[in-house]
């Protein structure tokens, strides 16, 4: 929609500085996307070539699964538990999409009964 904006107030013989404040964008922004309109005769964006998924679904399944029963797991040991040829960062992006965080427990000293029962006081 600003795209269409940018090339109508730009007919209208408005300035780069006149399109920048009036729809509160860079200017550098907007004289970028003008020079790509002349050059390329579109406003549309080029394909993305994002670089295609080395796991398959199932695979993300397995490992995420697999974290999720053994918390104290590293990602390493669930590399290997999962026969997996993917890298170990590679692990690590697919349970970071499903929200899933691997950290080291640290101890932490327990508490006494008479500790308990003074802080639920």
């Amino acid at each position: 929609m600003q795209k269409g904006r940018i090339l109508e107030a730009r007919g209208l013989r408005k300035s780069y500085t006149e399109i920048s404040e009036e729809l509160r964008i860079p200017r550098s922004t907007i004289v970028s996307f003008f020079h790509r309109f002349q050059e390329r005769g579109s406003e549309e964006n080029l394909p993305h070539t994002d670089c295609p998924r080395k796991t398959s679904a199932s695979f993300d399944h397995d490992v995420i699964r697999t974290a999720q029963v053994d918390a104290n797991i590293t990602n390493a040991a669930l590399r290997d538990i999962t026969n997996a040829t993917a890298s170990i960062s590679t692990i690590r992006r697919r349970l970071h999409e499903d929200h899933i965080r691997k950290w080291k427990a640290v101890e932490h000293a327990l508490l006494m009964e008479k500790h308990a029962a003074k802080c639920l006081k």
